[in-house]
């Protein structure tokens, strides 16, 4: 199977934004730890701060979910969102 040369840019573009996300999400929980400790925040700041890194966190599992097998059958895909 070849690719279509037109569809090339799409590819790259498509992984360097994906790489890209997860590189993001990855140093977000790197550095998360050590910076939450430090500094006094807000209680709700703290909890919009937990709540959206966990969400982004599971928007990535489940981003990662579809590439495998279970991403590939729509009924294990919706058991296990749900």
């Amino acid at each position: 199977m070849t690719t279509r040369p037109h569809l090339l840019p799409g590819f790259v573009l498509l992984g360097l934004m994906t790489l890209t996300a997860f590189g993001g999400l990855a140093y977000a929980c790197w550095r998360w730890g050590p910076e939450y400790l430090k500094r006094p925040l807000a209680l709700c700041r703290q909890i919009l701060a937990s709540v959206g890194l966990i969400a982004v966190t599971i928007q990535a599992l489940l981003f990662l979910l579809s590439w495998t097998q279970i991403g590939r059958d729509p009924a294990l895909l919706g058991r296990c969102t749900r």
